[in-house]
């Protein structure tokens, strides 16, 4: 059963599909659980989004852009709601780690994180992030990796 305090995760979800454009085989949403906390990531290419989507975010549409997507939820059911956290984390290929810059976009009730992935060529990346949504204990680790290339 979605309910209210629900909505703004499932917004966030749709924002960079329904609004969009894009297939869910485009856009894949992962999540990564530990104790009461849900952490949602996904990296799509930052043409899916609509010109003015992107605009009124700041997000630079571009070839060799992605967007990678961060929330936090705190709890399960009817009692998950959106969570701020201190966001960081580093990309890397097999030559190369470079630090990912997150920027924080709120919403009514919802949190995410957003930052601006260059891939120039095909490659595969390994992601490593750091997510604290409380302050005083040690920060949630989410890997992972993803093929990546510039679009055609």
């Amino acid at each position: 059963m979605i309910t209210i305090r629900m909505l703004p995760i499932l917004l966030m979800m749709l924002l960079s599909s329904l609004l969009a454009g894009t297939s869910a085989r485009a856009q894949q949403q992962f999540e990564s659980k530990s104790g009461a906390y849900t952490v949602y990531h996904s990296l799509f290419p930052s043409s899916f989004l609509q010109p003015n989507i992107a605009s009124s975010y700041n997000i630079t549409r571009a070839k060799d852009r992605l967007v990678l997507n961060v929330s936090v939820t705190h709890g399960s059911g009817a009692e998950s709601r959106t969570q701020s956290a201190r966001v960081s984390g580093t990309h890397s290929d097999l030559i190369h780690t470079m630090p990912i810059e997150f920027r924080e976009i709120r919403e009514k009730d919802a949190v995410y994180y957003v930052a601006e992935i260059r891939a120039s060529s095909e490659a595969v990346f390994y992601f490593d992030l750091k997510v604290q949504p409380d302050p005083d204990k040690p920060p949630i680790s989410v890997k992972f990796n993803k093929r990546v290339s510039p679009e055609q």
